[in-house]
């Protein structure tokens, strides 16, 4: 039984780098794998479940299945609560998941407070600069955005770059950061300052997730919009091309 429960935790651990890589798929079978097993070993408690049911809603949201989502975000902190642990960073995670979900499903303000608890308790419990609460600020800076909180969301996004000032800068949420940037400069036609951000978007994706990967198409299409907007045929077409390649 020991044997079999190290097994549903390394499937864990495989489950949520494929998340992080963008293999939904293969994540969302190794961590229903996952699950299985943990109920087989019918644990009186059973610490890691919730873990397993954030990372399956998170999982499900990124496949766009939006009721899945819903359901297993809840249940997640559901479990937590039963187990008695809600005052820690895993807690705090299972808090920005179901935020991240209820703004996918467009409960703006749900999400904003949810969010916020999170950020509460990571701040107690991690440094400052630790990359699950930039996790947390980006979240935070995307809604704060949607509800027309601009400068709040400029300051939060600017945290969120602060926190990888000490580590590696190619984290795919940089990425994230430096597209969403980039978006709101383009929206502002500020043409100069939008094409700086996708550049470095894409260097981060093609660097971190492989030339291959539908993030760096997004980007690549994105790029392309950019150019033809602003009337760089030629390069529009290039970037448009390299994007259609991938999705072939």
């Amino acid at each position: 039984a020991s044997d079999h429960l190290i097994v549903s935790e390394s499937l864990l651990r495989l489950g949520v780098l494929d998340e992080a890589t963008f293999e939904f798929k293969r994540a969302k079978r190794r961590l229903e794998r996952c699950l299985e097993i943990r109920r087989a070993a019918s644990l009186s408690t059973d610490r890691l479940r919730p873990r397993i049911l954030r990372w399956q809603g998170r999982v499900a949201m990124r496949m766009s299945d939006a009721q899945t989502a819903d359901r297993l975000s809840l249940e997640s902190l559901e479990e937590f609560r039963r187990t008695g642990v809600t005052d820690g960073v895993d807690f705090a995670e299972g808090l920005l998941t179901r935020g991240e979900v209820l703004q996918f499903l467009g409960h703006y303000t749900q999400a904003d407070l949810m969010l916020r608890e999170s950020h509460r308790i990571m701040a107690q419990r991690l440094v400052e600069d630790h990359p699950r609460t930039a996790r947390v600020l980006y979240a935070r800076a995307v809604i704060a955005r949607t509800l027309g909180r601009n400068v709040e969301s400029d300051n939060l996004y600017a945290k969120c770059l602060k926190s990888f000032q000490a580590m590696s800068s190619d984290h795919i949420l940089v990425a994230w950061v430096f597209n969403d940037l980039g978006n709101r400069e383009f929206n502002a036609r500020h043409f100069a300052e939008a094409e700086e951000l996708g550049q470095k978007a894409l260097a981060i994706k093609i660097k971190v997730l492989g030339p291959d990967s539908i993030d760096v198409r997004i980007t690549l299409n994105n790029l392309g919009n950019l150019y033809s907007q602003f009337g760089q045929r030629e390069k529009a077409e290039s970037y448009y091309g390299q994007a259609l390649e991938i999705a072939v």
